[in-house]
Protein backbone atom coordinates (compact mmCIF):
# COMPACT_ATOMS: atom_id res chain seq x y z
CA UNK A 1 0.00 0.00 0.00
CA UNK A 2 1.56 3.45 -0.50
CA UNK A 3 0.59 6.17 1.52
CA UNK A 4 2.20 9.54 1.64
CA UNK A 5 5.09 8.46 3.38
CA UNK A 6 6.01 5.86 1.16
CA UNK A 7 8.01 6.56 -1.73
CA UNK A 8 8.74 4.36 -4.68
CA UNK A 9 12.26 4.64 -6.21
CA UNK A 10 13.22 2.93 -9.47
CA UNK A 11 16.57 0.91 -9.35
CA UNK A 12 18.81 -0.93 -12.12
CA UNK A 13 21.44 -3.51 -11.66
CA UNK A 14 23.54 -4.02 -14.89
CA UNK A 15 25.35 -7.30 -14.64
CA UNK A 16 25.33 -7.87 -18.58
CA UNK A 17 29.46 -8.12 -18.77
CA UNK A 18 29.74 -11.62 -17.10
CA UNK A 19 26.23 -12.98 -17.98
CA UNK A 20 27.72 -15.37 -20.87
CA UNK A 21 30.54 -16.76 -18.67
CA UNK A 22 27.57 -16.71 -15.52
CA UNK A 23 24.47 -17.99 -17.25
CA UNK A 24 24.59 -18.83 -20.51
CA UNK A 25 25.17 -17.82 -23.54
CA UNK A 26 22.62 -15.29 -24.51
CA UNK A 27 20.89 -14.61 -20.51
CA UNK A 28 19.98 -11.50 -19.78
CA UNK A 29 17.79 -10.30 -16.67
CA UNK A 30 14.84 -10.32 -18.78
CA UNK A 31 15.06 -14.36 -19.47
CA UNK A 32 13.92 -14.54 -15.39
CA UNK A 33 11.30 -12.16 -15.83
CA UNK A 34 9.28 -13.77 -18.79
CA UNK A 35 9.49 -17.27 -16.81
CA UNK A 36 7.86 -15.91 -13.91
CA UNK A 37 4.16 -17.51 -12.90
CA UNK A 38 1.32 -16.20 -10.70
CA UNK A 39 1.46 -17.56 -7.51
CA UNK A 40 -1.65 -16.59 -5.96
CA UNK A 41 -5.30 -14.87 -7.00
CA UNK A 42 -4.64 -11.96 -8.42
CA UNK A 43 -0.43 -11.87 -8.59
CA UNK A 44 -0.09 -10.57 -12.39
CA UNK A 45 2.77 -12.36 -14.03
CA UNK A 46 4.64 -12.06 -15.54
CA UNK A 47 5.31 -8.06 -15.88
CA UNK A 48 6.37 -7.44 -19.52
CA UNK A 49 7.95 -3.79 -19.50
CA UNK A 50 5.90 -1.08 -21.26
CA UNK A 51 7.69 1.77 -22.74
CA UNK A 52 11.12 0.73 -23.38
CA UNK A 53 10.12 -2.89 -23.72
CA UNK A 54 12.97 -5.87 -23.16
CA UNK A 55 16.22 -3.56 -23.92
CA UNK A 56 19.84 -3.05 -23.39
CA UNK A 57 21.33 -1.28 -20.97
CA UNK A 58 24.44 -1.28 -22.93
CA UNK A 59 23.22 1.02 -25.43
CA UNK A 60 23.51 4.36 -24.68
CA UNK A 61 19.94 5.81 -26.27
CA UNK A 62 18.28 3.00 -24.01
CA UNK A 63 20.17 4.69 -20.83
CA UNK A 64 19.23 8.12 -22.15
CA UNK A 65 15.29 7.33 -22.40
CA UNK A 66 15.75 6.06 -18.83
CA UNK A 67 16.77 9.40 -17.68
CA UNK A 68 14.08 10.45 -19.74
CA UNK A 69 11.56 8.84 -17.86
CA UNK A 70 12.79 8.82 -14.25
CA UNK A 71 11.35 12.51 -13.79
CA UNK A 72 7.62 11.51 -14.20
CA UNK A 73 7.82 8.91 -11.76
CA UNK A 74 4.76 6.52 -11.07
CA UNK A 75 1.05 8.21 -10.23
Amino acid sequence: MITKNNRILPYSIPSYSDNDKWQGKDFTEWTNVTKTKPHFKGHYQPKIPADLGFYDLRLTEVREAQAELAPKGIK
